[in-house]
């Protein structure tokens, strides 16, 4: 999960301070354990799972809105199509 929360986002974490980079490193770590324990139950909540994924993304700076939802529904999907190959 985090593999694929972290996926295109290198040039976006490199322009951030290093303060900034905690908090998103941190922020990251928690939604993708928040994930995986959506991902435990027998129906996942895709809403859920997006709204963590757009709440995470907003730490970024300046990031527009269409990148947030192009990139929030990118990653949601993979973290679908990965919970229907492992039951």
């Amino acid at each position: 999960v985090e593999k694929i929360l972290e996926k295109n986002l290198q040039d976006v974490y490199s322009r951030m301070t290093p303060d900034q980079q905690l908090r998103f490193r941190q922020t990251g770590e928690a939604t993708a354990s928040k994930i995986v324990e959506l991902m435990r139950a027998v129906k996942i909540k895709v809403g859920a799972v997006a709204q963590l994924i757009v709440k995470w993304l907003r730490l970024i700076p300046g990031v527009n809105r269409y990148f947030l939802e192009q990139e929030a529904k990118i990653k949601t999907d993979k973290i679908l199509a990965l919970k229907q190959r492992r039951p």
